[in-house]
């Protein structure tokens, strides 16, 4: 448990990402955050309290305004992790809206912020396909109008050419308004899943991991408490904040009671430099 001794977090606000050219940098100060992520295409988010930042500095997070209709607003970064090992970041995304509020001595500053919140509400596609066009020509033109990284989808276009899934439309086809729905769409019909994390698409295989690293998990590795399945065969873990923990992972679990092999289905962290939690809860399918 000495780990939750030297806990450390970093908070950037804004960076060198569209007409953002400069960064709000936090460190030092006491901050709680709450970030919710899933494997369903919806937004993840997060919450987050910034205690007694300067006047100049509260005032100058507290003038950010997202611009109207962008599909990528101004970024929330967060890192956590430990003085000995370092930090690693755990969210990415738009920042909805900022206050601050006295609560007895203490300036409290709360941002909520979304991941990939304005891809989905703003991001609209107006594009037509002739006859055979490929995937890899309507995936590109899809997570191009959603306006974010394309995180894995060059990885996921060269597996469907292997896999022989090449023409996707055998007549011509035209696709219009919302692109997260046409994603979505694209997605079902090759046996895929979508979702937004930190600012970039993530697709997986149905009911598949992701298959760059597998989260070790065990009393000697950050478990915390015992972990449990319910009747519908979902396990609940908790552990301390670790990097590499994200929807979509493998999470390899080695507990007094239970042992295997699971997906992370979706992760909440909750963590506060100054106070009990620093924690990540995570709910898995059995894999």
């Amino acid at each position: 448990m000495g780990q939750l001794r030297n806990r450390v977090c970093k908070v950037v606000v804004g960076a060198a990402l569209g007409l953002i050219q400069t960064a709000i940098s936090v460190e030092k100060h006491r901050v709680h955050f709450v970030v919710e992520k899933s494997l369903k295409p919806e937004p993840n988010s997060c919450s987050l309290e910034i205690y007694n930042l300067a006047p100049d500095q509260r005032a100058q997070i507290e003038s950010l305004k997202p611009k109207t209709g962008s599909t990528r607003g101004i970024p929330v970064q967060i890192e956590a992790g430990y003085q000995d090992t370092g930090t690693s970041q755990i969210f990415l995304g738009d920042l909805r809206t900022v206050s601050s509020r006295r609560d007895g001595a203490d300036w409290i500053t709360t941002i909520e912020s979304g991941d990939g919140e304005k891809a989905h509400a703003n991001a609209r596609i107006a594009v037509s396909f002739g006859p055979s066009t490929t995937a890899d020509t309507a995936l590109r033109a899809i997570v191009k109008a959603l306006g974010v990284d394309q995180g894995n989808v060059p990885l996921v276009l060269a597996k469907l050419r292997l896999g022989g899934v090449g023409q996707l439309f055998p007549k011509r086809a035209v696709l219009t308004e919302s692109a997260a729905v046409h994603m979505t769409n694209f997605c079902k019909s090759a046996g895929l899943e979508w979702s937004i994390q930190d600012g970039a698409v993530q697709i997986v295989d149905r009911n598949k991991a992701l298959s760059l690293f597998a989260v070790l998990l065990s009393s000697s590795s950050g478990l915390i408490e015992s972990p449990s399945i319910d009747p519908d065969g979902v396990l609940s873990c908790k552990m301390l904040i670790q990097p590499d923990v994200k929807p979509g992972s493998l999470l390899v679990l080695d507990s007094k009671t239970i042992h295997g092999n699971y997906r992370i289905e979706s992760a909440r962290w909750d963590g506060d430099t100054h106070d009990t939690p620093w924690y990540i809860e995570v709910e898995a399918k059995r894999y």
